[in-house]
């Protein structure tokens, strides 16, 4: 199950706001978080709250959606997610509890699952080659997102995304990891994809709290994931993410 299910399509619907697209980014909205929620974030789009150059609220939300979902499937518990900044940290965070300790794998699904998210929702998804890219180098220093509505291609610098801190830093060769190949990389991309739409429910409920307060406490975020999971499979977590 990948970006092309039904949470996929909708997180890709609610990508951009060109022309023709408004209407049908307000009808995903409604789906996802209900009319109140949809009509909250857009006018959350004029807040002035901390927020990286170029990324829309809804994206922040949905990233820190699938970090909140990641830990909490892992049995992570957090201390809370925000999208505004807290605690001496001015970007958008999800911080896990006190006395937390995760494998190098585990923080390499936590940090994937942020990135597919935001990607999917707007309505990007990677290629083989793409991953390849991202994960092991090209030569330009890039890698490229394909839009899902419009087939539109974008290349953006890997740093902000492998370098020290940021989430692939746990699969970076640039820290000092032994690199992946070719097959390794696009296995654990694909992998990784396929745990964020297992827990879409999870991600799609914390999200729209998150985009409506800013910021929610952790006890939140696990209340609302449980809830939103009652009835569905289980998280598909990877098996490496067991592995130290």
């Amino acid at each position: 199950m990948g970006p092309a299910s039904a949470h996929g399509r909708s997180w890709a619907s609610a990508a951009r706001t060109r022309t023709g697209e408004r209407q049908l980014v307000r009808q995903v909205k409604t789906r996802m978080w209900g009319a109140r929620g949809a009509q909250d974030s857009e006018e959350n789009e004029t807040m002035s709250l901390a927020q990286r150059e170029g990324d829309s609220f809804e994206y922040l939300a949905c990233h820190e959606g699938g970090h909140a979902a990641a830990f909490l499937s892992l049995g992570f518990s957090l201390t809370y997610v925000t999208i505004i900044g807290y605690e001496h940290e001015p970007r958008p965070h999800t911080k896990p509890s006190d006395g937390y300790s995760a494998t190098r794998c585990q923080e390499a699904l936590i940090g994937a699952s942020g990135l597919i998210a935001g990607f999917w929702f707007n309505g990007q998804i990677m290629s083989d080659a793409a991953i390849v890219e991202l994960l092991i180098g090209s030569r330009d220093d890039r890698f490229e997102l394909v839009g899902m509505i419009w087939g539109q291609r974008t290349r953006f610098p890997r740093a902000p995304f492998v370098g020290q801190r940021n989430d692939l830093a746990p699969v970076s060769p640039g820290m000092g990891v032994l690199p992946l190949t070719a097959d390794q990389a696009i296995r654990f991309w694909r992998q990784c994809e396929a745990f964020v739409a297992s827990v879409s429910p999870a991600i799609n409920v914390i999200a729209g709290e998150v985009l409506k307060h800013g910021r929610i406490d952790g006890d939140e975020a696990g209340r609302l994931a449980r809830t939103a999971m009652i009835g569905r499979p289980a998280a598909r977590i990877p098996p490496w993410a067991a592995e130290e």
